[in-house]
């Protein structure tokens, strides 16, 4: 018997409300993920504020995002993609537009990028995300 596209929508349908509305964002991720990138180590890429905060803070801030990749993605392999610029320093003359275009290039390596809280309200985390959606890179959300 062919299965029609009616009796499929009626089967399918369901599964696919219940997995969008139901399931938790973290088990989305566990099953979105756990194929794609079974045999490669995951590169992932960090996205976080850095206007105002002092290069401990950043850093801090910076160790706690991959604790929590790890935990994603405790039985992979990953690589996390250093973005973090030593040099960069807006008082001394630093351009932010250059260091963002070396971000981005980094971005375009990356199979994830992760965004830590608060990147929708920096200029550069939101380029950052508008590029990944574009460009089909998967993104997580702190």
């Amino acid at each position: 018997m062919v299965f029609s596209s009616i009796s499929f929508l009626y089967y399918f349908l369901p599964l696919v409300l219940f997995f969008y509305f139901i399931v938790p964002n973290k088990f989305k991720n566990y099953i979105l993920f756990s194929r794609r990138y079974k045999m490669k180590p995951i590169k992932v890429f960090i996205s976080q504020v850095m206007r105002d905060k002092t290069e401990n803070e950043i850093l801090c801030e910076r160790n706690i995002a991959i604790d929590k990749i790890k935990g994603m993605f405790s039985d992979r392999s990953i690589v996390i993609i250093d973005s973090y610029f030593e040099d960069y320093n807006p008082k001394e003359g630093s351009i932010p537009l250059k260091y963002l275009s070396k971000s981005l290039e980094l971005l375009a390596d990356a199979d994830v990028a992760y965004f830590c809280s608060g990147w929708d309200t920096a200029r550069g985390c939101r380029i950052e995300h508008q590029c990944a959606v574009e460009y089909g890179i998967d993104r997580i959300f702190d």
